[in-house]
């Protein structure tokens, strides 16, 4: 059993998270670990042969029972309902540039690297598959979950799950369920592009908005 255990040095990247089941898991790209119940730990070093402890990345995910850690270009997926192991043998898909955004939805992954957003679609890790579905990407940290109800009637027919909106070097865009992508900014307005970093929130209130801001 894990005993609690806390990094002594953590470097000075900025620090990625994510809840399941009241576990925070976090890495920054120099530690990985967890916190449960007020207490922190490492992952133990897995016995099963083929078998490793999740490797820190620059952004940690959930999705469907498993981690998912962004390794540089690299997309690491530990072992379903088994979050303290990777298998090193196929355990990863590699992408073509640094991976600055994970955001799933109901029945696949929005991925956003350097140069591109992808759709990785499926819940099986083992049977997913990827597609580019734009060719700008977004802005590192300008992307929010909103209520999909905002985008009106016409919409609704293939936007009842989880819907996110993204900041892109192409305008502010949209996406959902089964890889279903929009921009709605393109004839309107074109905001900044190439920016290195940005936030975003969504607010409710009696005007519903999602407020994306840059340094």
């Amino acid at each position: 059993m894990a005993q609690p255990q806390y990094p002594l040095w953590v470097g000075d990247s900025p620090m990625s998270f994510v809840t399941h089941n009241g576990v925070v898991y976090y890495t920054n790209g120099t530690v990985i670990g967890y916190i449960k119940n007020g207490q922190g730990y490492n992952f133990d070093t897995p016995t099963a042969k083929y078998k490793s402890a999740p490797p820190p990345g620059q952004i940690i995910g959930y999705y469907n029972g498993a981690l998912y850690i962004c390794q540089k270009n690299v997309l690491w997926v530990t072992d379903t309902l088994a979050m303290n192991q990777v298998d090193m043998r196929n355990g990863y898909k590699q992408f073509p540039a640094d991976i600055t955004m994970f955001a799933p939805v109901d029945d696949g992954i929005f991925i956003s690297t350097t140069e591109k957003v992808y759709w990785l679609g499926g819940l099986n890790p083992d049977k997913m598959y990827w597609r580019e579905i734009y060719d700008k990407p977004v802005i590192k940290g300008a992307w929010t979950y909103v209520d999909s109800r905002l985008f009106g009637k016409r919409k609704l027919d293939f936007m009842q799950g989880k819907t996110i909106v993204m900041y892109t070097n192409g305008g502010l865009c949209w996406g959902t369920n089964n890889g279903i992508f929009g921009n709605i900014s393109a004839r309107k307005y074109r905001g900044p592009s190439g920016m290195p970093r940005g936030a975003a929130i969504f607010v409710r209130g009696s005007i519903n908005k999602a407020i994306i801001a840059f340094p």
